[in-house]
């Protein structure tokens, strides 16, 4: 993806990065302690129902012409709506491989304050 140079597009991307991360990652926050594949995703539907309406609402500005003007926003292309997309996984993910980390130190301090009483 090359440079545009535009401070307009910039925003858009942020925007929409901001906005679609934070959708992404409720499935994975919901728990700091089990892996997102040890849970059903589809167990709370008021949560799918709110993340897909979310959705809606963080893409429709860019493709309402009103919004998009009201916003401030530029319509994106799809190479950059894949980095939209990229790295709010990459987020996903990150915290994935967090809650393998946190895990061990929660397990291993909890034996320590074990052996210590």
């Amino acid at each position: 993806m090359g440079s545009t140079g535009s401070e307009k597009v910039s925003r858009s991307i942020a925007f929409a990065t901001l906005g679609i991360n934070s959708l992404v990652y409720v499935f994975s926050i919901r728990t700091l302690t089990q892996p997102f594949w040890k849970q059903n995703p589809f167990e709370n539907k008021w949560l799918n129902l709110a993340v897909l309406a979310g959705l809606f609402f963080q893409i429709l500005p860019f493709t309402t012409a009103g919004l998009r003007n009201f916003f401030g926003l530029e319509s994106l292309t799809a190479t950059q709506w894949i980095v939209v997309f990229s790295a709010s996984v990459t987020m996903f993910i990150i915290i994935e491989i967090s809650k393998h980390f946190v895990k061990g130190t929660l397990i291993t301090n909890r034996k320590s304050l074990v052996t210590k009483i």
